[in-house]
């Protein structure tokens, strides 16, 4: 694609994306493979080409809160000026790799299965995806199992929208001047099933001349004789040619395919992330900023909710708003120290057409100085150089955990006439809060909570209990009930049972109860014996620098002892504290003890 300015391992994008290599090439785009310096992980990014919208795209993935679809983690635009989306970087091999070895049938009837799944999820939310093929999917074998992505949101539309996608994977009512909806992603991916086991396309080459006229009369060739009957009447469903043939939903084909082949195990218990929602008021006020940093007046805003109340997501929505309207966007943490801090804000700016100044106030940053005002000031001057070429959004993470360093840069920083928009949880009581705007993050509504558990147990019948629960436990915070259900989950009490989600039993009386004590009693109980007995220890000694402190302490191998506070660690029962290690809540130590 020629229209992009090519990136070359070693560039980084929004100071934080580090350029690896070149995954492909489209029309509209280039791909590379990245790694993001700030969450230390590997990604994709997607460079468009000039003129190219992203836009659509991004809207979809901020969605995809399913693990077979492709989400996005942020925005930007390069140094010559092209958007750029970031997204999860999916692993593995095209599904015709995928089949080499394996039983055709088994395999096929697996990768459906969990496309079906992502599908439902993506129509749920109002979406239909517009390109399902082989090539936008990827499957890992990794661990003996089989995973599946769906990427390439690129053609995903709002239900009923206009026809696009791929020639031979496109349905009928999508060849004319037709409107497609959920049920022409379900005819898409029944031809890549049918290509798959058959090792050819339903209805022949798209370049013959009568093509078109054996698709829109649905005349497939029969599928092999050693395809399942089962397997086979459901692919032959999902590529009927009228629409109203074909399964209704997503997940009446993934039901019926289910009962056809019986050997489909259920998918790793990957947690899903809920809708968005009851946060519409507040993204309006925050858009109404944007709109003044791009008439030349800057903001502080302070996301003013309590923990569990969905600040960061919301500052993280907001991100890529501020970036669909035009504003450039700068992300960091408040928990790296003051000089950290300050290093990677010029980093960043530095990284961002018009970005010289930011540069070279990054290339005066010395060593320790007993006043740092001076590089506090040249920081924002630098930035205010920056705004005046693109108005700024600086979203600041974590701010509630900025030490008085921090604090007092960011009150010295953040001040002035430029338009720069600074958001984040400033700590109450801070001199930023105190010249900040509240942006207010109420309590979820009964609809908003089941909305929420809805699109993290979709398909899940009889919700009013978990609903009521969540509510009334958890005072409407998104946080606590994400955390509710994926509880839930772990501990078996809600369930797929043959592709399904179910309740199994009554809920128990601490389902979304979100104290401390709760969920530590909750964790202990589904610890391994010896790893609690070697935490009585650690609580007995009121707490230890390291395992090493607690093996001699308790005269237990050094091996035990380190499982014990991982196993603490990852349950959440033991937390550090500095250099330290503690036991949770004084209740769970009284257990302990």
């Amino acid at each position: 694609m020629s229209q992009t300015s090519a990136l070359r391992p070693g560039d980084v994008l929004g100071g934080r994306y580090v350029i690896a290599a070149t995954l492909g090439e489209g029309a509209s785009s280039v791909v590379y493979r990245a790694r993001d310096r700030f969450e230390d992980r590997e990604v994709a990014v997607k460079v468009s080409a000039a003129g190219a919208d992203l836009s659509a795209e991004l809207v979809a993935a901020l969605d995809a809160g399913h693990p077979v679809l492709v989400r996005a983690l942020g925005v930007g635009t390069t140094p010559s000026g092209h958007a750029y989306l970031v997204l999860e970087l999916a692993t593995g091999s095209t599904p015709e790799r995928a089949l080499a070895g394996r039983d055709t049938a088994e395999t096929v009837a697996v990768l459906l299965d969990r496309v079906l799944d992502g599908l439902g999820c993506l129509h749920a939310r109002g979406v239909v995806h517009g390109d399902v093929k082989p090539a936008n999917l990827r499957v890992d074998l990794a661990g003996g199992r089989i995973s599946v992505r769906l990427l390439d949101l690129g053609l995903a539309r709002p239900g009923h929208a206009s026809a696009g996608g791929t020639l031979a994977y496109a349905a009928p009512e999508c060849l004319g001047a037709g409107a497609r909806d959920a049920r022409s992603d379900l005819f898409s991916l029944g031809v890549v099933g049918y290509e798959l086991l058959a090792g050819a396309l339903p209805f022949g080459d798209p370049g013959d001349p009568s093509y078109l006229a054996r698709a829109l009369a649905g005349e497939a060739a029969p599928l092999p004789d050693a395809v399942p009957p089962g397997l086979a009447a459901v692919v032959r469903r999902l590529i009927q040619a009228d629409p109203a043939a074909r399964y209704a939903t997503a997940w009446e084909a993934r039901a019926a395919l289910r009962d056809a082949v019986r050997s489909i195990p259920d998918a790793s218990e990957a947690d899903v992330e809920p809708r968005f929602v009851g946060r519409d008021a507040a993204l309006e006020t925050l858009r109404g900023l944007m709109a003044q940093a791009r008439a030349g007046r800057g903001a502080l805003a302070r996301l003013d909710g309590p923990p569990g109340s969905g600040r960061s997501r919301l500052l993280a929505r907001a991100t890529f708003d501020a970036a669909l309207a035009g504003l450039a966007t700068l992300e960091l943490r408040a928990s790296l120290g003051a000089p950290e801090f300050l290093r990677a804000l010029l980093a960043q700016g530095a990284s961002l057409p018009g970005g010289e100044a930011c540069a070279a106030a990054l290339a005066r940053l010395g060593g320790a100085s007993s006043d740092p005002r001076g590089a506090w000031l040249d920081a924002a001057e630098a930035l205010r150089a920056l705004a005046s070429r693109s108005p700024l959004w600086v979203a600041v993470h974590a701010a509630d955990a900025a030490d008085r360093d921090v604090s007092a840069m960011l009150d010295f920083i953040a001040r002035g006439e430029a338009p720069i928009v600074w958001v984040g949880a400033w700590p109450s009581g801070g001199a930023l809060a105190a010249a900040s705007s509240a942006v207010p993050l109420r309590a979820l509504t009964g609809p908003e909570v089941a909305s929420m558990i809805a699109s993290m147990l979709p398909g899940l019948p009889a919700v009013d209990e978990l609903v009521h629960a969540a509510h009334d436990r958890t005072a409407g915070l998104p946080g606590a009930v994400r955390d509710g259900v994926v509880e839930l989950r772990r501990a078996g009490v809600v369930r797929l049972l043959g592709g399904r989600w179910r309740v199994a039993g009554p809920l128990p009386p601490w389902a979304f109860d979100p104290t401390d004590e709760a969920r530590d009693d909750r964790a202990l109980g589904a610890m391994p014996p010896e790893a609690r007995a070697t935490l009585g220890v650690l609580r007995l000694a009121g707490s230890v620098d390291g395992p090493d402190g607690l093996a001699a302490l308790a005269a237990v191998p050094l091996a035990a002892a380190r499982g014990a506070i991982e196993h603490g660690l990852a349950a959440g029962v033991v937390r550090r504290d500095g250099s330290r290690l503690r036991v949770a809540s004084p209740a769970l130590g009284d257990v302990l003890a």
